[in-house]
């Protein structure tokens, strides 16, 4: 059983450290990556919160 799973654990290491070395030589395209990341699971959660019936009420006449 080890030895199926030593050629992935290899793999994970060597992509591991060639993430590692990308994100230290290149920090705004990870922030600019993290940044687009969050801004589509906001669009999606805006968009569900859209589709729901009766989640937001707003009383025009009070304001509230």
């Amino acid at each position: 059983m080890q030895q199926h799973i030593q050629p992935a654990i290899k793999t994970a290491k060597f992509l591991g450290r060639e993430l590692w070395t990308f994100a230290k030589e290149n920090p705004g395209e990870l922030l600019l990556t993290c940044i687009t990341a969050a801004m589509f699971d906001i669009s999606e959660s805006l968009d569900g919160i859209e589709e729901m019936e009766g989640f937001l009420f707003i009383d025009p006449e009070t304001g509230a």
